[in-house]
Order: C-alpha cells, then structure tokens, then sequence
C-alpha cells in the first residue's frame, strides 16, 4: 500500500485474504470510498509481502519483490497511474 501524492488517493495492490492465497487485484482509497483498478496488460501477478512506495520526483508508485506464487521475488515494478511496468 501506497499514498499516491499526485492523485491524492492511497494505492493498494495485491496482498493475502488467508495467508495462503495471494491477490492480483488493484485498489485505490479517495479518503470515502475503495474503488477497484481494472489493470490491463503486464501486472506483478499474484503478490503478498512485497512493498510499495511512491516516488514523488518522478511520479512513480514502486513495488518491489514480495512473495509470488509461493517463491520470494526480487523484481521491481513501476505504476504510472496507468498501467503497470516491470523495471528490473
């Protein structure tokens, strides 16, 4: 989870409903209500125990590495506000 300073709405991407299961669904927090992401194209996939902050210089939401599929995972990824961007 992530404040997004640029939209004024927190981010929340992916997580666990049991521990077991892992989500690949996207949400964003205006301060009223939660609204869901359609996300189109690349995506990090499932995804729990990873971590997310937002880059005010560029404009940037970061996710990086977490557990994916039951393997820990090292990748980085960017949301533009858009769509999602697999970095390294």
């Amino acid at each position: 989870m992530a404040y997004d300073a640029r939209a004024g709405v927190v981010l929340l991407y992916g997580g666990s409903r049991t521990g077991r299961d892992q989500l690949a669904d996207m949400w964003r927090w205006d301060g009223r209500r939660w609204t869901e992401i359609p996300l189109t194209g690349p995506t990090p996939g499932t995804r729990a125990l990873h971590a997310m902050a937002y880059d005010e210089a560029r404009g940037r939401t970061v996710l990086y590495g977490g557990n994916h599929d039951g393997r820990v995972v090292d990748d980085t990824w960017e949301w533009d506000g858009a769509r999602w961007r697999r970095v390294r």
